[in-house]
């Protein structure tokens, strides 16, 4: 599993959806053959944020888990004009989500 932060001045005009996911690609996050990338996109000039999760931690961090993170950790420091409060908040959170399924596969 690799979790990567990235931040962006500009998503080039692109939805926030499609962007992160051709960075997710072209960076090549996490194992190939396991699909297990894991991103939090922040655009700040577009005052938007993503996670990004590869198809083989869905199972894991799913869509609504994804979406209350954002919801709950990281948009709320972002209002207040604390970026970095709020990403280290949503990696803890998702740090969270990952660390049992991680630590059940390597048993």
């Amino acid at each position: 599993m690799q979790l990567v932060v990235a931040t962006t001045p500009s998503l080039e005009g692109k939805e926030i959806l499609v962007y992160s996911v051709d960075l997710a690609r072209a960076w090549g996050i996490g194992d190939a053959e396991r699909n297990d990338g894991l991103m939090l996109l922040v655009a700040p000039n577009e005052r938007q944020a993503r996670i990004e999760v590869g198809y083989g931690l869905e199972s894991t961090v799913k869509d609504d888990e994804a979406d209350a993170i954002l919801k709950q950790a990281v948009l709320p420091e972002f209002r207040n004009g604390n970026y970095e409060s709020g990403i280290l908040k949503g990696v803890d959170r998702l740090i969270m989500e990952v660390t049992p399924a991680e630590l059940k596969e390597a048993a």
